[in-house]
């Protein structure tokens, strides 16, 4: 797994790394208004299985894994953002707000943007595909109005296990 640091006026992404994973995180797992269309919320998540996904990936070279903070507030963790490379020159961009305070900010468009820039800019990607699935109406409107064209199919979800 790959990591970095991005910093905007008012968020910060970091890697997601053992020391990021605070209780606060776990509960926005275990939140039925967050998880409702993640594969999560299929088992209660723990400090212990979460450990055991990043273990799992920690290896992956073709994966970035991050942590979505509010900056100038102790960098409050608000939510993760995934970047993962399909083929040579294209990759899958997700992210999930946490804190429900926080969906629908411009935090949360703010933090897409960042991803997106540093996808191309820095690691020259040249096709992003991004998504939701069919029922997560919010994120699916989200990803319009951040003109990225709306994939038509279910997208694959990085599972936790």
């Amino acid at each position: 797994m790959k990591k970095f640091i991005i910093e905007s006026n008012n968020i910060i992404i970091k890697p997601f790394e053992k020391e990021t994973i605070s209780k606060k995180f776990i509960s926005f797992l275990n939140n039925p208004k967050v998880n409702e269309h993640l594969t999560v919320k299929k088992r209660k998540q723990t400090r212990k299985n979460v450990l055991a996904y990043l273990a799992k990936i920690e290896k992956e070279q073709d994966l970035y894994l991050a942590i979505i903070a509010k900056k100038n507030y102790k960098n409050k963790i608000i939510g993760s953002a995934t970047i993962r490379r399909k083929k040579l020159n294209s990759c899958f961009v997700g992210y999930m707000i946490g804190d429900p305070k926080y969906f629908g900010t411009n935090e949360n468009k703010d933090a897409f943007k960042i991803i997106i820039s540093f996808s191309f800019s820095i690691l020259k990607y040249k096709q992003i595909l991004a998504g939701a699935t069919i029922g997560n109406i919010a994120s699916n409107f989200f990803l319009l109005k951040m003109d990225l064209k709306l994939l038509k199919r279910l997208i694959q979800i990085i599972i936790i296990n």
